[in-house]
């Protein structure tokens, strides 16, 4: 029986993924029981030789192609054939703990659980920082009272998922888009019924300044404002999460508006054009996000969003001083 899937999308990833891959085979469970299925999302490079060679050599690489259609894509592609009883999306530019999935796999089974939330470790390759969270470990909540204490840690590589609940409720990652993880993370804590946190900081990330969740770009900007879209949508059907996600929606509308001053003045006409459609809705959320701060945020928002931006500013290089 295959007791976990780890999925992991790759896209011209020649540098890093014989680290991700030795990383995921240097474990403690029989390679039988688990199985690596790598989604080669049209790399031009040589990722598909490097994954090819794996795949010949270790019977529970799983090697599958598809033409560049972003990460979403891959991770659901990798879904579709997977055959775990547990998902762990991993990154092809991050790597796991070695001989970490024995003890993994034994939270899940002893406490017979859908999800489980890890933690990470951050570094550039020479350092490294735990980074914890701010939740009480070691206990089980349903998703919805997980969103309660959830502390905006919504990297889908930090968690391991029942496959059964992904499929039962055809939860999918939103394609085309990056910040697919924090479209995603909301809507399936929501369906599930049991969610425990421990303490294990078993997944490195790898802090690179190419990466496309950490630079500036029109087409990042615009995603942002997709994903919170979606959040709102999600947040009129089941209200009774929508005071936890709206709180989401308004981090990607102000890191959207901030990111927004790396933009060519072409590119933030294009922006502020997408984000002034939605300022009534956005407006709201930031309104009502609670606090004095935080209502003056919203009505600035409302009436100019590109002067909210500007105070924003102003406010942020005064507490610098």
């Amino acid at each position: 029986m295959v007791k976990l899937s780890i999925i992991i999308p790759v896209y011209n990833g020649e540098e890093y993924i014989d680290r991700c891959l030795q990383s995921c085979l240097r474990q403690d469970i029989p390679a039988d029981s688990y199985e690596i299925v790598v989604v080669d999302d049209g790399s031009t490079d040589s990722s598909n030789v490097i994954l090819s060679r794996y795949a010949m050599e270790h019977a529970n690489v799983v090697v599958l192609t598809q033409s560049n259609k972003k990460q979403g894509a891959a991770r659901n592609y990798g879904l579709s054939k997977a055959q775990g009883e547990y998902i762990w999306f991993v990154d092809s530019d991050d790597w796991i703990e070695a001989n970490c999935l024995g003890r993994l796999l034994a939270l899940c089974d002893d406490n017979g659980i859908e999800v489980l939330a890890i933690d990470r470790i951050n570094t550039d390759g020479k350092s490294f920082q735990e980074k914890l969270r701010n939740t009480p470990a070691d206990k089980i909540f349903s998703g919805l009272n997980f969103f309660k204490v959830l502390d905006n840690n919504l990297a889908i590589c930090l968690y391991l998922w029942r496959r059964e609940l992904l499929l039962q409720h055809k939860l999918r990652f939103v394609e085309g888009v990056v910040h697919e993880d924090t479209e995603f993370i909301p809507r399936a804590l929501f369906y599930a019924k049991s969610v425990l946190y421990s303490r294990q900081p078993v997944y490195y990330v790898y802090c690179r300044p190419g990466s496309t969740t950490r630079k500036a770009s029109l087409q990042r900007c615009l995603d942002l404002i997709t994903v919170a879209e979606r959040l709102i949508i999600f947040c009129k059907e089941h209200n009774e999460v929508a005071s936890y996600i709206n709180r989401m929606v308004g981090d990607c509308i102000c890191t959207a508006v901030r990111l927004s001053d790396s933009l060519s003045v072409s590119e933030r006409k294009v922006f502020y054009a997408r984000i002034s459609a939605y300022r009534v809705s956005f407006c709201n959320i930031l309104y009502h996000r609670g606090g004095c701060k935080n209502r003056i945020e919203g009505l600035l928002f409302y009436i100019n969003p590109r002067l909210y931006n500007r105070i924003d500013r102003w406010v942020g290089r005064i507490k610098k001083r």
